[in-house]
C-alpha cells in the first residue's frame, strides 16, 4: 500500500520481463479502486521507432518476450492536486534505452496503492519490481 501522505512514488524493475510482445503499465489506486483512465502517457527507445502511449496508465515500452527491462520509473503528485506526474528512464539488458513520461488529470479518493500490469495477457516470468513511498 501506499501512505496517504506520500507525494513520490518510485517503481523499480530490475531484470523484469513478460512472456509476450506486450508492454508494462503502471496505475495508481484511490481508496482501493483502480484509476484506469484519465492518463496520458507514452515511452520510446532512444531512437523514437518505438513509440507506445496509453491512456489506462503510465506505459514502459517492452516489444519483446526476451526483453529484461531495469530502470526507474518515479511518479510525483503535483501540489496537493488529485493530479500526478511521471518519468522513466529504462534499459532492457540489450542496452536499449527506453524513456518517457506521462500525467494523471484525475481521480476521486486518496491514493493509496500501485498496480503494475502489462497491455495484453502476458504473465511476469523474471525479475523484481519494488515500489517505495515518499513524503
Amino acid at each position: 500500500g501506499i501512505p496517504s501522505w506520500a507525494t513520490k512514488i518510485t517503481v523499480i524493475l530490475y531484470r523484469a520481463s513478460l512472456s509476450g510482445s506486450a508492454d508494462f503499465i503502471v496505475q495508481l489506486r484511490a481508496d482501493g479502486s483502480n484509476i484506469t483512465s484519465n492518463y496520458v502517457s507514452g515511452s520510446a527507445n532512444d531512437t523514437g521507432t518505438i513509440n507506445d502511449t496509453s491512456t489506462a496508465g503510465f506505459i514502459i515500452s517492452n516489444t519483446n518476450s526476451s526483453h529484461k527491462t531495469s530502470g526507474r520509473m518515479v511518479i510525483e503528485r503535483v501540489g496537493t492536486d488529485t493530479k500526478w506526474v511521471s518519468s522513466h528512464q529504462m534499459a532492457i539488458d540489450t542496452g536499449t534505452p527506453r524513456h518517457g513520461a506521462g500525467d494523471l488529470s484525475s481521480y476521486s479518493g486518496t491514493i493509496d496503492g500501485v498496480r503494475i500490469l502489462d497491455t495484453g495477457s502476458n504473465s511476469f516470468d523474471n525479475g523484481t519490481i519494488t515500489v517505495i513511498a515518499e513524503a
